[in-house]
């Protein structure tokens, strides 16, 4: 009964991945649904910069007029091309080109593939496992017993209610930077800022 659906934690991980000089092009997982948030350096001497997503044409045109490499301060989103054999992946775009090796850490929606011979195991881990099987056992009552909103579908709805309130108790409050008052510089259009999150300062 909540007007928002719960977002689940583990349909939100972390990745990261280390760029390569001279490289601007990176693949990302296969699972990869949607970027969440910016992408933020790893590396203790970058770690108040992010790099902010803009469009695969704009990183074209920018990579059209300057194409040195440098610290990247931008970064878009294109799919790749798709073959009949395998399914369509998501290339990350980086710009400037990288001159050296940085970390990169970032948040993604995951997509869910099915359960399989090759993909044995759901999602959630052992933490949510008796809500899942609660749930298929509510949904083969309805369907091969007759008895939708029975005895199986109260469990199922208990046991979601839990795993709704541990995944919440588990989960991190932010994603991305703490905005405790660190000083975060932005880089846009080539031009460094300085961002102060927190309180004004008094004048």
């Amino acid at each position: 009964n909540e007007a928002v659906a719960h977002r689940w934690s583990f349909l939100r991980p972390t990745a990261t991945f280390d760029t390569a000089a001279d490289d601007y092009l990176y693949d990302l997982p296969v699972t990869f649904g949607a970027m969440v948030g910016d992408l933020i350096y790893d590396d203790d001497e970058y770690v108040h910069r992010i790099i902010e997503q803009t469009t695969p044409g704009m990183i074209d045109r920018k990579r059209a007029v300057n194409s040195a490499s440098g610290l990247p301060y931008m970064f878009a989103l294109r799919p790749k091309s798709v073959s009949m054999t395998s399914a369509q992946t998501i290339e990350l775009m980086l710009y400037p080109t990288p001159d050296a090796a940085y970390g990169i850490l970032y948040y993604y929606d995951a997509k869910v593939d099915p359960l399989s011979s090759s993909n044995l195991y759901p999602l959630g881990g052992q933490a949510h496992s008796e809500t899942l099987l609660q749930s298929c056992l509510d949904i083969a009552a309805s369907r091969y017993k007759d008895d939708p909103g029975g005895r199986h579908h109260a469990m199922f709805l208990e046991r979601l209610w839990a795993s709704v309130e541990s995944d919440r108790r588990h989960s991190p409050k932010t994603l991305g930077f703490n905005n405790d008052g660190r000083r975060i510089t932005h880089i846009r259009h080539g031009t460094e800022f300085t961002v102060t999150h927190g309180s004004m300062p008094e004048e």
